[in-house]
């Protein structure tokens, strides 16, 4: 994932998943734990220095969760 954000240089990183399990399965939690993990470890030069070869450090401007759109699709659920 780190490698990833320096080579793409997003302004902001969406992650589909909440980090806090309801998102279903782990590894849907597990992406959105490493997501959060990457936002900042992409702008440290210390963190996968042998990736500094090919590419640069990189700091998304934003991270934004989906936890608001998980409770309006049960929401949604419910009412129907």
């Amino acid at each position: 994932m780190v490698l990833a954000i320096r080579k793409f240089k997003p302004d902001v990183i969406i992650c589909r998943f909440p980090t806090t399990g309801e998102g279903g399965h782990g590894h849907h939690t597990a992406s959105a734990i490493l997501a959060l993990e990457a936002f900042d470890a992409a702008a440290n030069p210390k963190i996968f220095p042998d990736q500094l070869s090919y590419t640069e450090t990189w700091q998304a401007k934003r991270i934004f969760g989906t936890r608001l759109i998980l409770e309006l699709q049960t929401q949604q659920l419910r009412i129907s």
